[in-house]
C-alpha cells in the first residue's frame, strides 16, 4: 500500500512585484527526502508527492543566486514548513534585494576580447558569465549587502586575473551591489610574463635533460622537454605552484614561482632528489689475513646447556670461524682438571714433577707407543667454549 503524500506550491516574485520565471525550487527534508520543481512564466510552482513531514524551501535562479524561504540567505536560518497528507502547503516568497555587475574586458591592445569566462563570487555564492563579441558581460540577481570579487580567465584556464588588473584573489578589488542597480567592472588583459627553466642534478650538478613542469595558479600550463631547457612565454602574471617530474631515477619536486607582468624570469632547479644514491667510487679491499688451515677447525657438537661466565678463556686467543672450534691436544685428564678449576674459581694444580729415567733405560721416544690416528670425536669441554653460541 502506498504511503499518502502531500504537496507544496506557491509563487516567487521579485522585490518589484514582477514574477520570477524559470527558477529552480527544492523542498529539503531533514532526512533523505527531496522534492523538485520550477517556476513557470508567472512565477508559480508546485512540488507534488511529498511524504508528510517538515521541509525547507530553496529557490535558485539561473545566474546562481539562491535564497531560502522566507527571504533567508542560509539553510540553517530558513523557515520550516509542514506537509500534511492529501493537502497542499502554500509557500510564497519574494526575492531578496538584488543588483547586477556588468562591464567589458579588453585585450592588451585595447580591442574587445570575446569568450572570456567571468566569475563573480560573494555573498556565499558564485555566478558566471561569458563575454560576447564586443567583450561585454553581465551578471544579474546578485544579493545586496555584500561585496563581490570579479575574476577573468580564458576557456582553457591558461591565464587568470582579477579586477582590476590584479594577479591574486587577495589583491582583488571588492565591488558592492545595490538594490536594482548595476555596478560596472571593466578590465584589460595584463601584459604577459615569461619563465625560463633549467634543471641540474642535486648530487652531481650535471644538467637534467628530460623532464616536465606542471604549473597551476594564475593559469594552468604544462610543458615537457628532452633537451634540458624549458621556456614559458605568454604567462599570466602571478604566483604559480605545481610539480616537476623528471625521467629516470628522480623524485617529483614541488615548484613555486612568481611571474611578473612584462618580465621574463628564470628558475633554476638544483634540488632534484635522486631516488637512488649516486654510484660510489670503488674502495680497495684490504689484503686477506692469513688463516689457520681449515683442517685444524672442526664443527662443535651440540652443547647440553648454555655455557656460564666461569668458562671464559683466561687469555686471548684467535677466534675460530663461525660455527667451528679448535680441537685441543691437551690430554683428557688435564682438560677435565682445567674445566673443574675454571668452574670453581680456584687455580689449577701444578703439573707433577718429572723424573729423569734411570741410566741405561730406553729413551722416551723408544718407549712411546706409536700414536694412533687422532680421533675425530669433538672434545667435551674446550677451554673457550663460552665463546660459542648456546645450542637451540
Amino acid at each position: 500500500m502506498l504511503r499518502p503524500t502531500g504537496s507544496i506550491l506557491g509563487r516567487l516574485t521579485g522585490s518589484n512585484g514582477a514574477p520570477v520565471a524559470y527558477a529552480s525550487v527544492t523542498a529539503i527534508a531533514p532526512g533523505a527526502d527531496f522534492g523538485y520543481g520550477d517556476t513557470d512564466q508567472n512565477g508559480n510552482y508546485r512540488i507534488p508527492a511529498l511524504f508528510p513531514g517538515d521541509y525547507k524551501i530553496e529557490f535558485q535562479l539561473m545566474g546562481g543566486f539562491r535564497q531560502f524561504a522566507h527571504q533567508k540567505r542560509t539553510l540553517d536560518a530558513a523557515d520550516t514548513f509542514t506537509v500534511v497528507a492529501d493537502q497542499d502547503t502554500v509557500v510564497d516568497d519574494v526575492l531578496l534585494p538584488t543588483g547586477s555587475i556588468a562591464g567589458r574586458f579588453l585585450d592588451r591592445s585595447g580591442s574587445p576580447l570575446p569568450d572570456v569566462s567571468v566569475e563573480v563570487s560573494g555573498a556565499g555564492s558564485t555566478s558566471w558569465a561569458t563575454t560576447d563579441s564586443t567583450g561585454a558581460y553581465r551578471v544579474d540577481d546578485l544579493a545586496t549587502g555584500d561585496d563581490y570579487r570579479v575574476a577573468f580567465s580564458d576557456q582553457n584556464r591558461t591565464w587568470r586575473q582579477y579586477a582590476t588588473g590584479r594577479t591574486g584573489p587577495q589583491d582583488a578589488d571588492r565591488s558592492p551591489v545595490t538594490d536594482g542597480g548595476t555596478t560596472v567592472v571593466d578590465d584589460q588583459l595584463l601584459p604577459a610574463g615569461g619563465l625560463v627553466v633549467t634543471s641540474r642534478d642535486s648530487v652531481t650538478g650535471l644538467p637534467v635533460s628530460d623532464y616536465c613542469l606542471y604549473l597551476e595558479g594564475a593559469g594552468s600550463r604544462n610543458l615537457c622537454t628532452d633537451n634540458g631547457g624549458l621556456s614559458f612565454t605568454d604567462l599570466a602574471p602571478g604566483t604559480y605552484s605545481g610539480s616537476a617530474e623528471t625521467a629516470g631515477d628522480y623524485l617529483p619536486q614541488s615548484v613555486q614561482v612568481t611571474v611578473r607582468s612584462g618580465e621574463t624570469g628564470s628558475w633554476r632547479s638544483s634540488s632534484y632528489a635522486a631516488a637512488r644514491s649516486p654510484p660510489r667510487s670503488p674502495t680497495p679491499r684490504p689484503a686477506p689475513r692469513s688463516r689457520t688451515p681449515a683442517s685444524r677447525w672442526r664443527r662443535p657438537a651440540p652443547a647440553c646447556s648454555a655455557p656460564t661466565a666461569n668458562t671464559a678463556p683466561t687469555r686471548p686467543a684467535r677466534s675460530p670461524p663461525r660455527g667451528w672450534r679448535r680441537v685441543t691436544t691437551t690430554s683428557s685428564s688435564r682438560r677435565r682438571t682445567a674445566a673443574a678449576s675454571a668452574r670453581s674459581g680456584s687455580a689449577p694444580p701444578a703439573a707433577p714433577a718429572t723424573r729423569s729415567p734411570p741410566a741405561g733405560s730406553p729413551s722416551p721416544a723408544a718407549r712411546r707407543r706409536p700414536s694412533p690416528r687422532r680421533s675425530t670425536r669433538p672434545a667435551r669441554s674446550p677451554v673457550w667454549s663460552a665463546a660459542l653460541p648456546a645450542a637451540a
